[in-house]
């Protein structure tokens, strides 16, 4: 079994670094999508993805996750965990 992660993040940029570097080694993809952050978590992306083959950068989203989220009439048929890095790999 392949695992992967997403990464929805805004405003991490002093945390990201050490998720993406826990989770490295044993995820076998990890996405990350900017959710519009004014810090520096752009550009720590950048980085990150320059470093680790597997780290993918979705981009930026179009809109703030939590109005995709609560559009109608959505696909809602795969399953997907969402986390927060606060709590994972820490």
């Amino acid at each position: 079994m392949k695992i992967f992660r997403l990464c929805l993040v805004k405003e991490e940029d002093n945390i990201l670094e050490g998720a993406v570097v826990t989770a490295a080694p044993w995820a076998d993809g990890i996405f990350l999508a900017d959710n519009g952050s004014s810090d520096e978590t752009p550009m720590a992306i950048e980085r990150l993805t320059r470093s680790y083959p597997r780290v993918i950068n979705i981009g930026p989203l179009a809109e703030p996750f939590y109005k995709i989220a609560r559009k109608p009439n959505r696909d809602t048929s795969p399953t997907i965990i969402m986390e927060d890095n606060q709590l994972f790999g820490q």
